[in-house]
Parts: C-alpha cells; structure tokens; sequence
C-alpha cells in the first residue's frame, strides 16, 4: 500500500485554492498584500451605534511612499470623492499616523494610520474611499 497524500508544499490534483495553494504561493500573497495600503474594513468598533464615532484604521507597507493618509465620505449614498485632501463630494478628514513597526516578513518599515469618521443618526449609509500620497509628489 502506498501513501497518495502530496508534500505538505505541494497541492494534489484536486486542490481548488489556486494561488493560495502553496506555502509558497500564500506567503507571496501575505507578502504582497502588507507591502502596500491596507484597510480590510478595520473600523471602531465595526458597527457603530447611533451617535458613536468610527476610527478608520489603514497600514502603508513599505512599498508605499506616502505622507498623507486621506478618508472621504458621504452619508447621503452618493460615492465620496476628493484628491489630495480636497473632498469634491462628502467630507475629507485627515488620518494621522498612529505607529510605525519593522516587519520582518517584508524586511520594511509598516505604518499604522487612523482617523474619526463623525457620530452619525441611526439608519445612516456612510460610504468612504481611502487615498494616500506624498506631499513631495504633488
């Protein structure tokens, strides 16, 4: 009797995961997706109640040259806009950065940023956009 069971670094034919088949392929993915800006809808709390302010919380990876970190949002369903802290429809609040910590896995720097989003009135839709950008770029 043999053992058909792959390496543990290996898929077997009928693994259906693709690209996070692997070690090697989800360490790639992991390494990829902390390099850059993240928000993974990391509110504060995740449901705010009537009247309780929201904290957005965002990480720049080291591949990001960023110096501002900026939320647009609107609470009328229409979508946010705005560039380089200028709302063009909703409201702009500026993020500040809240840590900073070496990571080992991406041998960089990642930045911790976070900012308020205003209580609002039970029932309200807030709809938000994140951007980041370096003052010496624009």
């Amino acid at each position: 009797m043999t053992d058909s069971t792959p390496p543990a670094n290996q898929a077997s034919a009928d693994f259906v995961f693709g690209t996070l088949a692997t070690d090697e392929l989800r360490l790639a993915h992991m390494r990829a997706a902390r390099a850059g800006m993240a928000h993974d809808h990391q509110l504060a709390p995740p449901d705010p109640r009537p009247g309780e302010p929201a904290t957005v919380h965002v990480t720049l990876g080291p591949r990001i040259a960023a110096d501002r970190v900026t939320c647009y949002y609107t609470i009328d369903g229409s979508d946010p806009r705005g560039r380089h802290g200028v709302a063009a429809n909703g409201t702009a609040i500026e993020l500040e950065r809240t840590g900073v910590a070496w990571d080992t896995l991406l041998w960089g720097y990642v930045e911790e940023w976070a900012g308020v989003i205003a209580p609002q009135r039970g029932g309200t839709l807030v709809r938000y956009r994140i951007e980041c950008w370096s003052e010496r770029s624009t």
